[in-house]
């Protein structure tokens, strides 16, 4: 067998401490460049999807066993220069292993996806004495605000579109690593609004909708109106109160990209044309003395239309519609009362009709004729006039000779 000499051999047994040294180097030469040939397939473990070609790349790569050399051919190296040639290898194997930014345990890493002027907080995993480059392409719609350590940053994004956001770590012996990307996809709120009819009359029922195709819906109400069903659909049913006024609803829709938009809009109840009143009421005769003779008045518009009148209105229902009066009174022997019925519907708009009322006093019964017989004329005195009062118990005094 041929024996080959060992150039690496040292020619002073007596400096075991440098061969020591140079065996450990070596052990971690070959423990680094393990290390690194996996060093592209870590690197986007967390971050990103692990780029194909990479994996491609070391699943059919194949090696070639490289060729035996002559060893005598090689120089004859001294255990220093050893030392200083493996200590550099060591060095640049540790930059480019080291020096590639990882992501941590954080919320938001890997590609994503947000809301205009949402506010997400992005990282990687800090080392110690490293810095952090923070990059995001294009240069425009967002605001990047630096974190509590420099392997964070906080980011709004402003303007809708797709981003390419870039760290790049420069560890603390100075080597630079490869960039990490990810891919951040700004999506705009849906457009939020609501249709349906306002100036509604009052205890109507009316539907309002939303847009179509949100993924959900939820409305609210304030004012003078309810929501008797459901609330979480694209379209709601409003019931208005009995009254004029307003009423506000509120609309939060959320699309199929997780964005939510909200709006609202007020709608007035109104009514501005006041009940219609036809027919007439015939006028009453009665006997009394005084205007509580009189009938007593109507409450309510079934009353009235049981007297003559027919009453209708746009919006408020006859149940609804407020009825009230007022009399007037004048003369005496014949006491007439002016009574007027005003009709008001929800919303305070009026109609009016008239009711007179004639209050006849009754006849009343004079009382008999009386006498007196004296003997002389010289005894005759005038005669006492009698009491006499009316049916309504009115004195009425008699006139002699009248």
């Amino acid at each position: 067998m041929r024996k080959f000499s060992n150039q690496y051999k040292p020619k002073n047994t007596g400096k075991q401490a440098g061969y020591f040294w140079l065996s450990l180097l070596q052990w971690l030469r070959l423990l680094v460049l393990s290390f690194n040939r996996v060093k592209d397939y870590l690197s986007g473990i967390f971050f990103h999807e692990p780029d194909n070609l990479v994996l491609n790349k070391m699943n059919v790569e194949t090696t070639t066993p490289p060729k035996l050399t002559d060893n005598k051919k090689l120089p004859n190296m001294t255990p220093t220069k050893l030392l200083i040639k493996w200590g550099l290898m060591l060095f640049l194997a540790v930059c480019v292993t080291n020096a590639m930014a990882q992501t941590g345990p954080y919320q938001y890493t890997g590609n994503d996806t947000v809301c205009l002027d949402e506010t997400k907080e992005y990282g990687v995993t800090l080392n110690t004495g490293s810095t952090y480059v923070w990059t995001i392409t294009p240069a425009t719609g967002y605001t990047m605000t630096p974190g509590a350590t420099p392997n964070l940053i906080s980011v709004t994004w402003t303007t809708p579109g797709t981003y390419i956001l870039t760290v790049v770590e420069t560890n603390a012996d100075g080597c630079v690593g490869e960039p990490v990307t990810i891919e951040i996809i700004v999506n705009p709120p849906p457009v939020c609004s609501i249709d349906g009819p306002d100036n509604v009359c009052p205890g109507s029922t009316n539907s309002y909708s939303a847009p179509p195709g949100m993924a959900t819906y939820s409305w609210s109400i304030s004012g003078n109106a309810t929501i008797p069903g459901a609330t979480d659909e694209q379209t709601v049913s409003v019931l208005a109160n009995n009254s004029c006024g307003s009423y506000t609803l509120t609309l939060i829709i959320t699309d199929a990209n997780g964005c939510t938009s909200t709006c609202e809009e007020t709608f007035n109840i109104t009514d501005t044309q006041a009940p219609v009143v036809t027919g007439t009421i015939v006028t009453t005769a009665v006997e009394g003395c005084d205007a509580s003779a009189a009938p007593d008045a109507e409450t309510n518009v079934a009353g009235l239309e049981t007297i003559g009148l027919d009453i209708t209105d746009n919006c408020t229902s006859d149940a609804n519609l407020i009825v009230s009066h007022s009399d007037v009174a004048s003369g005496t022997c014949q006491l007439v009362i002016n009574r007027t019925y005003t009709i008001t519907d929800a919303c305070g708009n009026t109609a009016t009709a008239q009711h007179v009322i004639n209050i006849n006093r009754p006849d009343f019964t004079m009382p008999a004729n009386g006498d007196t017989t004296v003997n002389c004329i010289a005894d005759a005195v005038a005669p006492t006039p009698p009491t006499v009062t009316d049916f309504c118990g009115n004195a009425i005094t008699p006139v002699p000779g009248a």
